[in-house]
């Protein structure tokens, strides 16, 4: 969130290319220079898992299931596609996505729908030294009591589609 804000929320891979590369030296400056606005959202995040955490305490104290549902995919301007490009088919050259999750015709969407995420790279998750994924899943299974796969299509159904520009 520090360097999202540093760069006026600019897509990660617009940032300076040392850091969108995520190069030692480039990091390590950036560290230095935004300590302070590091330090803040770690703090900020700390205090949400800390209420969270109580209020899911207090909600099973009281046999109150929290419902929730995680999403499949990821945003392009995540943390998490940052860190870990690895994990998502991405040009090598601009870090783009190369495709992006959708959904053909159906009975719910006659055009079909983009979704705009970028496409995990199934071939690189799959490593064994990996162990199935991303950071991103693990955090996402500890938040609600119980979860349900919200999604207009079942996974296996998703698509990847080319990235073009769209007409004005």
């Amino acid at each position: 969130m520090a360097l999202l804000e540093a760069n006026d929320g600019q897509e990660w891979n617009q940032w300076e290319p040392s850091i969108a590369r995520r190069e030692p030296e480039a990091i390590a400056t950036q560290t230095a220079a935004l300590k302070i606005e590091i330090a803040y959202h770690r703090f900020v995040q700390f205090k949400f898992f800390e209420q969270w955490k109580a209020l899911r305490a207090y909600a099973n104290q009281k046999n109150i299931k929290i419902v929730g549902d995680i999403s499949i995919y990821v945003c392009y301007n995540s943390a998490d596609v940052w860190a870990d490009p690895d994990c998502f088919k991405l040009d090598p050259e601009t870090l783009a996505s190369q495709y992006i999750a959708g959904v053909p015709p159906d009975y719910f969407s006659a055009t079909g729908q983009l979704w705009g995420n970028p496409i995990y790279n199934w071939e690189y998750l799959q490593k064994p030294a990996l162990n199935g994924g991303s950071s991103a899943f693990g955090r996402r299974w500890n938040m609600p009591t119980w979860c349900a796969w919200i999604t207009s299509a079942p996974l296996k159904l998703t698509g990847r589609c080319p990235v073009v520009k769209r007409l004005p």
